[in-house]
């Protein structure tokens, strides 16, 4: 597909303006580097591990100029990914090539918390809309990441580090409008005293969307959403930390062809503990409870399996999760052992099931599910440049119909520093995935399969990296097989083992350089090679970030490809072009601007004969104030 000329110039034009003066913030004073927010790079080097994958770090400095008021403003730029809408008007985040039904769960954590989302199995549609103004950096492992982060595995893993209270030691406020009629209030408090700390944070919004209309409904998918989290901690010995979340939304296009009403009422709430013993013991408890309402209502019919031609949908489902983990490290000169036990219970339960107004008694499938998980690592410094690091992980589910399996994950990784300037990573990984509730226990628009297995995947990666001056240039390769892949079966409208081997294969390409400590550029490229595309099989990305006086600028373009979905629509290219502009009136407020997907192109998904986009084109005006 030619791309029109006349846009394409305008575009290079914008790009270039805005390159320049990235060139003239070299001229900035000394004072100036002394900002506000600082960088986090000393508590990411206090957590990062090149052992652990391939990482992508988030830092406070580019938090604060990305304006990145949401997680969905960090997920949209991932390479390999695309955010897209689904029908019910959250959003998910759809690998290269896969579509919206493909099972590539994504793990988000807090600090050491993992947010659960048993009841649909995917983290993102429920935490998408997170605020993050109590969040100081950010690091995503991709391909394969460490046994020692616990828990299932994943396609992906997210962890957000919370703010410091020994750095913060204020309250800050936040309040945001929009040009939708959105709003936005946030607060963050902090504060240290001698061996203790705490950190509150509270974040009410409002949340407008475009609308759409198509010949029989009227698509809306705003709604509200209310957040709270708490830390309280004591140096060494402990932290306890609790977080609740409630959202409310119109269920946008629904389960039928022509939703005429409906909206979706979510609840989530856990307290997490972890215990701090000598000779680096760690003990960790959690529990979590969710709760989904869905009511849908549509002229025409909605697809039901279980009872057909139903014109309304009302049902209520909720889990809760109780974990308890163990772990332990041995340093001995340049070996490091890390020992892990975890328990945990998961218990689904379906509160109402109604079709047109009668309730509806339907066999599901295991509603109960224990796990027991032993993990081992071991980091061996063969000398200061070169690390070996091993891996073996042990699963066994069972359920509540004494089915069981047992899985495993075998893990070996090298990491070179060849010299000053090159640095090497190797990784090679078996793994799986198993099945969710949603895919064998409950679904109200397809048949469950108790009976799936888990998908064995098998995963080869490697990365070099080059650092001269102020430029890091990054290349990475992959590969990838699955055998058993649970793949949804449209003929039989339900997920199924693919008796067939699933590959593909993936690259990366990055550039950052640094013009100084407040001025950056970071451009990427990515690409998957596999047999059929559904969604975006490569993109690139443009950020650039600038400190001109008082004023912070950022720019950035998301690029996805043109694909055909899974329904046979033919699907243009996205550009999704966002800038913004703070300025720093005094060391305690800063007015910020913000215009998203300005182009009005980005990348778009078919729903119901229209085309809609998971960023909304928009402005924002945010206050931030810090007593």
């Amino acid at each position: 597909m030619i791309p029109n000329m006349g846009g394409l110039s305008v575009r290079i034009g914008i790009f270039t303006l805005f390159f320049a003066i990235s060139l003239l913030a070299n001229e900035a004073s000394l004072d100036d580097l002394l900002k506000k927010y600082e960088t986090s790079e000393e508590l990411y080097l206090q957590t990062k591990k090149e052992s652990a994958g391939h990482v992508t770090v988030f830092s406070r400095s580019d938090l604060d100029k990305m304006q990145a008021y949401t997680l969905n403003d960090v997920l949209k730029t991932l390479r390999f990914f695309t955010l897209q809408t689904r029908r019910n008007g959250m959003t998910t985040l759809v690998r290269s090539g896969e579509s919206q039904m493909s099972s590539s769960p994504v793990k988000v954590y807090i600090n050491s918390h993992e947010l659960n989302s048993a009841t649909l199995g995917n983290v993102l549609v429920q935490y998408g809309k997170m605020g993050l103004y109590f969040i100081d950096h950010i690091e995503v492992y991709q391909s394969g990441n460490s046994v020692t982060f616990g828990n299932e595995p994943g396609t992906m893993l997210i962890k957000l580090y919370t703010k410091e209270p020994s750095r913060e030691n204020s309250t800050s406020i936040q309040a945001s409008v929009d040009s939708l009629g959105s709003t936005t209030l946030q607060g963050v408090d902090a504060k240290k005293f001698d061996d203790y700390s705490y950190l509150a944070n509270i974040d009410l919004r409002k949340n407008n969307h475009k609308n759409y209309t198509t010949t029989d409904s009227d698509l809306s998918r705003d709604g509200a959403r209310g957040q709270f989290y708490f830390k309280f901690s004591k140096d060494s010995d402990y932290d306890i930390e609790v977080g609740a979340a409630q959202e409310k939304y119109d269920i946008f296009s629904g389960l039928g062809m022509a939703t005429i009403d409906g909206y979706a009422y979510t609840q989530d709430i856990y307290a997490h503990l972890t215990k701090y013993f000598e000779n680096n013991l760690k003990v960790m408890i959690t529990t979590s409870h969710e709760n989904l309402e869905v009511y849908d209502k549509d002229s025409m019919v909605i697809p039901i399996p279980t009872v057909p031609f139903q014109k309304q949908l009302n049902t209520e489902v909720s889990t809760e999760v109780y974990s308890a983990l163990i772990e332990k490290k041995f340093i001995h000169d340049n070996n490091e052992l890390f020992l892990g036990a975890q328990f945990k219970h998961q218990k689904f339960k379906i509160d109402e099931y109604k079709t047109d107004g009668i309730d509806r008694n339907v066999a599901w499938g295991p509603k109960d599910l224990d796990i027991y998980m032993i993990y081992a690592e071991n980091l061996y410094n063969i000398n200061k440049n070169h690390l070996i690091s091993l891996s073996a992980k042990v699963d066994y589910y069972e359920n509540e119909l004494s089915k069981s399996s047992t899985e495993h994950i075998l893990r070996a990784g090298y990491v070179a520093l060849l010299d000053e300037e090159w640095k090497f990573k190797l990784f090679a990984m078996e793994s799986y995935l198993y099945p969710t509730f949603i895919q064998t226990t409950y679904s109200p628009n397809y048949n469950i399969n108790p009976d799936l297995k888990s998908s064995d995947i098998l995963l080869l990666t490697a990365e070099m990296i080059y650092t001269k001056d102020n430029t890091t240039f990054g290349f990475g390769v992959g590969r990838n097989e699955t055998d058993n892949a649970v793949v949804f079966n449209i003929s039989q409208n339900k997920y199924v083992n693919d008796p067939e081997k699933n590959s593909f294969e993936l690259l990366f390409v990055n550039i950052e350089h640094n013009f100084d400590i407040d001025n950056k550029i970071k451009i990427e490229y990515f690409r998957q090679y596999r047999e059929a595309y559904y969604s975006p099989r490569f993109g690139a990305s443009i950020q650039l970030f600038n400190t001109v006086g008082k004023f912070d600028f950022y720019n950035e373009l998301i690029y996805r490809s043109n694909y055909t979905s899974i329904d046979g629509v033919d699907m243009s290219e996205g550009y999704d072009y966002s800038l913004g502009a703070i300025y720093k009136l005094n060391k305690q407020t800063e007015l910020k601007l913000k215009a998203e997907n300005i182009l009005d192109k980005a990348s778009k998904t078919p729903m119901n004969s229209v085309d809609v986009s998971a960023t909304d084109r928009r402005v924002l005006l945010t206050m931030e104030y810090t007593f």
